[in-house]
């Protein structure tokens, strides 16, 4: 019994998407909207911060942009690991007219996501995955999904 406690403890994964480029860490790239595809993959423009002890919270992580690096495809395709994964990422939209598009985390397995949107000094907090009742979900489905 401890086995499957302890696997689910490691398996319950917060992955943590902080949408802001700051400072003189690795920048994350910027992906504008306006000419995008109906479907973009955003893991060539991610950066990362691995929070072992997952106690960091994203004001800590603000100011933790030097330790940012480069994801690479194998840290996004982990079957588990602990602690705590933030991403940041950079979205742009030049156009006159408002949108909404649909970002789509990781797969079914993950039990909670939180995605930090950063519009000017504001943040909307979003939260998604296995562990997170409907209710609270900004949209019920399989995958963690967001309105951006």
């Amino acid at each position: 019994m401890i086995g499957k406690r302890m696997r689910h403890i490691w398996l319950t994964i917060l992955m943590a998407l902080l949408m802001v480029v700051i400072g003189s860490g690795v920048q994350a790239s910027t992906v504008a909207l306006d000419d995008a595809a109906e479907q973009i993959d955003l893991s060539s423009h991610l950066a990362l911060l691995h929070d072992p002890s997952g106690k960091l919270d994203y004001t800590d992580v603000l100011t933790k942009d030097s330790e940012f690096r480069t994801a690479r495809r194998q840290d996004l395709i982990r079957s588990f690991n602990a602690g705590v994964f933030w991403l940041r990422f950079s979205l742009l939209h030049t156009g006159s007219q408002p949108i909404t598009r649909w970002l789509v985390v990781g797969t079914p397995k993950i039990n909670n996501v939180t995605l930090y949107l950063q519009n000017g000094q504001d943040f909307q907090v979003m939260k998604s995955g296995r562990s997170v009742p409907k209710g609270q979900k900004p949209i019920v489905a399989t995958d963690a999904v967001f309105p951006i």
